[in-house]
Order: structure tokens, then C-alpha cells, then sequence
């Protein structure tokens, strides 16, 4: 279809350049894309090769269809996309140049609707704070903004980063047999759940295998709002109206009607005070909850977070006010962060990432819940819980687990790996599905890993940072912290060795990185 039936605002993924209006179309764009690659990067300090590449590939491709356009080609296709291939399926006569936009786009190329995705009410926010959309669970989503994800993170640790967090599922849960239902879907005791209170809990099949981990929160007295994991949301939402059938209670999927905003870092409770009035948020305990109003927009503060700051909230507001409550805490000091950060706030926090630490491991089997941390705050067993999904798989691990600190490794057929923190002692980068070694056995896999940012000291930004090597693994329940580990990375084996934590949680405002001396 020819552009001008399209309309110009919406870029082209494949077509042809059939009048001069649409070769100037395209000049401008590159123009565009140019000007705005250049205010990105400082003077001297050039952009990556790819995308010097992509200008260059840009500016050829345009002259070329101008030439042939005037027939200074004689009649020569244009040959070679993006990947220097030839594109092929052209029209006899025409050119069919710009197939490369199909790949996505980065900062200062233009972006496109990715197909079949969705977006969160804060899209907009994200283009005009310049920031790289990827595919995320279905949707398109920050993975960073223009000053990267090493500084996204070291902002978050010593001072406030804002995240939208809204392609989170949120399911409202009421009814007379709420509770029951709650306690019999979630590994967690619900009805020791007070009225503005959170916890997290986990969804367990009856194997004691994770279907996801989730959030539960009272805000309300006869109410339950339940948030799961953006990829899982379907299939969370299906699975539990299914279990409902048994129950009088009621499901309701609130996801398009409110968004989600983590609010994290030292100063995140002073900014959103500001916005609220100085009024309180909630009790100055994790998990606590509270109602308040920013200039008569109710807003719900939860602190919760998933970066491992000491202090740090998720707020949920009506999607329609979303723009406002990011922008205001945007103009008081806090700064955007995509998933990136995000990913590795988490890792450096040990927290679990379902279908990293959760689901199945590397091999395609099944983790069991209490390979994971996680699962001694998430799983509740106590007799007033009755009878719920998974107990007795559950109560098998947990005797497991409880036996491995005794030095009892008997109940390694009901666990026999699980998830631990580790770090590199000598140079590398750790990545998911990378082997781990003790000696020439192969003991597991690492589950996450890469390179993250931290500062000297958190509380004088003037005090310089650094980057170590961290990540978490999937390791054979026998495997000690003394014990002499390796990781294959590219074929080379890096010492390693699995630690206590990666960070430390427990200072009143900063959360303080462990480093651990070479060797361990």
C-alpha cells in the first residue's frame, strides 16, 4: 500500500518508494535520526558502531532511491538490507528499501509499533525520556534510557529511581469465600493477613513446582489485591477463575484500570511525601500499606519493592493519573530506570526471577519451591492453613531443606539443587545457562548473571564506584560454601565460589554492597 494511504505518521515496515513526497519522507527521517544520534552523544564521544552503521546504511540507501528515482541508476535495484543481504520479493521496477525497519528500533531511529504487543499507560513518558523498547513478556517495554542501565542502577542506591512496573498483572479477589479460596491457591497464610499489611506468596501445582510467585495485599478489609508476574498473567488469571468455580468469591482483572509504579532508593519516601502533602504513606515496616491522596488522586503506596533498597515503595494509581504521578516525581529528583536496572537491582538483592530462579532449570526440569530462599517467607505450613495446593509436596522439601543445615543430605532426591548466590574470583562475566564445576563435576548452572555497578559509598556519590562480577546459580544441594567451584564461560574455566548474600539490606536508608576479598 502506498505510504500516503497510511499516513505519515505511522513508519513503514516493508514497502516501496514510489513518489518524490515519499523519498523526501524518508530524508527527513534520517535528518531527524541524525540530529537527535547527535544530541545523544557527547562531542568526541561517538555512539555505538551499529548505529554509526545504520546512519551510514540510511544515508546510501536514500541517495540511491533519489538516483534511481531520476533514473541515474538505470534501472539498477538497490541491493542489501540492515544484514547486507538482499531483501528480495521486490516489484518489477520498484524498490522495496526500508525492509530494515522492520528490526527494532533504538534511541534516535524512529520506533514503530512492535506487532501484537501491548503497552503500559506510560508509553508516551518512556519515548520522551528517549528510552529503548523491547519485547518484555508480551509487552513493549524500557529496557533503558539514555544514560544506561549502570547509571539507572548507582542512581537507585543513592538516591530515587522510578519504574513502571504496569504490565503486572492485578487481580482484585472478594467475596464471602475469599479467604479460603486465598489459602487454598497460595503457599502463604492469608488469613493472618491484616488489613494493611502485603506479603508475598507463591502459586505452587500440587508437585510443590512454582506456577509463579506473586504479591498479596489488603488495602481493603473484605477485599484482596493479588499482583502476578507480567508473562504469566493469562495463564495466572485462567488458572485461578478455574479454581474459583469451588469457591463464592470473585475475580477481577484491574490491570487496565490501575497502573503501577515502583517508586525505590533513599530519598524515595521523601519525594513521595511531597507529592501526598507530607502526609504519612504507611508504618515504617516492609510491607506495610497505605491509602492516601495526591491533590485529590487516590493513591495506593505499598512498601514493597523488588530492587532490595531499604526503603522503597510500588504505588498504584488510576491508569489515567499515571502520567501526572511519574512526572511530578520525575520534576522532584527521581529519575526513570527500564528493566534493565531493574534486573540487576534484583540479582544484586538475591531476589528470584521467575523463569530464571523459578519454573525450570536449564535442563527443562522442574525447580522445586524450596530450592529457592524465597520460599521460607512465601510458604506457610501451619495447621490453621488446612489443606491447600502442594502442601505435602511442600512439607517434604521444607524437612529437605531443614536437613541440609544439620549437614543431612538425605532428602537430596526431593531437592536436589538449589538456588545460591556466587560470585567469580577471578575475571569474567557470568551469564544464564553457563555450566558450574566442583572439580570435573558438573555441579549446575547459573541462573543469572552479569556485571553491576556499586558505590564505594552510598551515601558520598563524590566517592567512586566500581563493578564486580555476581550472580546466582542452580548447584547441587551438597555444594558448600568452601567448596572450590568453577563457571564455563566461552569454553574457559573461571574460579568461583558461592556466597552468604550480595548485599546488605539491613542499614535504615542505604543498602551497602558485600564485597568479597579475591578468593573468597
Amino acid at each position: 500500500m502506498p505510504l500516503w494511504k497510511k499516513g505519515f505518521d505511522k513508519p513503514i515496515r516493508l514497502g516501496t518508494i514510489e513518489t518524490k513526497q515519499e523519498i523526501q519522507f524518508h530524508t527527513d527521517r534520517v535528518k531527524d535520526s541524525r540530529e537527535t544520534a547527535a544530541k545523544a552523544a557527547p562531542k568526541g564521544k561517538a555512539k555505538t558502531l551499529r548505529q554509526k552503521d545504520r546512519i551510514r546504511t540510511i544515508l546510501r540507501k536514500v541517495r540511491l532511491f533519489q538516483l534511481y528515482a531520476k533514473g541515474a541508476t538505470g534501472g539498477r535495484r538497490a541491493k542489501g538490507n540492515l544484514s547486507g543481504k538482499d531483501g528480495g520479493r521486490r516489484r518489477k521496477g520498484l524498490l522495496s528499501p526500508f525492509h530494515f525497519i522492520s528490526v527494532i528500533e533504538k534511541e534516535g531511529y524512529g520506533r514503530r509499533k512492535m506487532s501484537g504487543l501491548k503497552r503500559t499507560c506510560l508509553y508516551q513518558e518512556h519515548l520522551d525520556a528517549g528510552a529503548t523498547m523491547v519485547d518484555f513478556g508480551g509487552w513493549e517495554m524500557p529496557i533503558q534510557y539514555r544514560e544506561g542501565i549502570l547509571k539507572e542502577h548507582l542512581y537507585t542506591r543513592c538516591a530515587c529511581s522510578v519504574f513502571d512496573v504496569s504490565h503486572m498483572g492485578r487481580i482484585l479477589v472478594e467475596g464471602p469465600d475469599r479467604v479460603e479460596f486465598l489459602q487454598h491457591v497460595l503457599t502463604s497464610n492469608a488469613a493472618e493477613l491484616a488489613f494493611n499489611q502485603a506479603q508475598y506468596c507463591i502459586l505452587s501445582d500440587e508437585n510443590g513446582f512454582a506456577l509463579d510467585d506473586a504479591y498479596l495485599h489488603r488495602f481493603e478489609e473484605d477485599r484482596y489485591f493479588l499482583v502476578v508476574n507480567a508473562s504469566n498473567m493469562d495463564r495466572d488469571y485462567t488458572y485461578l477463575l478455574e479454581k474459583a468455580e469451588s469457591f463464592d468469591c470473585t475475580l477481577t482483572d484491574l490491570s487496565a484500570k490501575w497502573a503501577a509504579i515502583a517508586v525505590q532508593g533513599p530519598r524515595s519516601e521523601e519525594y513521595l511525601q511531597t507529592v501526598c502533602g507530607k502526609k504519612e504513606l504507611t508504618r515504617p515496616k516492609k510491607n506495610a500499606l497505605g491509602t492516601v491522596n495526591a491533590d485529590g488522586r487516590l493513591v495506593l503506596a505499598a512498601r514493597t519493592g523488588y530492587t532490595g533498597e531499604p526503603v522503597g515503595y510500588e504505588i498504584y494509581v488510576p491508569s489515567e493519573d499515571a502520567a501526572l504521578m511519574w512526572n511530578r516525581l520525575i520534576a522532584l529528583g527521581a529519575k526513570p530506570a527500564g528493566l534493565g536496572a531493574r534486573d540487576t537491582l534484583r540479582l544484586e538483592a538475591c531476589l528470584p526471577l521467575y523463569g530464571h530462579e523459578m519454573g525450570n532449570d536449564a535442563s527443562g526440569k522442574p525447580i522445586p519451591i524450596f530450592s529457592v530462599p524465597a520460599a521460607r517467607i512465601a510458604v506457610s505450613l501451619v495447621e490453621e492453613k488446612g489443606k491447600f495446593i502442594g502442601r505435602e509436596a511442600l512439607a517434604r522439601q521444607q524437612q529437605a531443606v531443614a536437613g541440609f543445615k544439620d549437614g543431612d543430605y538425605s532428602g537430596c532426591g526431593c531437592v536436589p539443587k538449589r538456588i545460591l548466590p556466587i560470585v567469580l574470583t577471578d575475571h569474567g562475566v557470568m551469564r544464564a545457562g553457563m555450566p558450574v564445576f566442583r572439580g570435573e563435576e558438573q555441579v549446575g548452572w547459573i541462573t543469572s548473571g552479569t556485571m553491576v555497578p556499586y558505590w564505594m559509598n552510598p551515601e558520598d556519590p563524590n566517592g567512586g564506584t566500581a563493578k564486580r562480577s555476581i550472580g546466582m546459580c542452580y548447584v547441587n544441594s551438597d555444594v558448600k560454601t568452601e567448596d572450590a567451584l568453577s563457571v564455563d564461560i566461552r569454553g574457559k574455566r573461571i574460579g568461583a565460589a558461592v556466597v552468604k548474600r550480595h548485599l546488605d539490606m539491613k542499614g535504615p536508608v542505604f543498602a551497602r554492597p558485600v564485597i568479597y576479598p579475591a578468593g573468597c
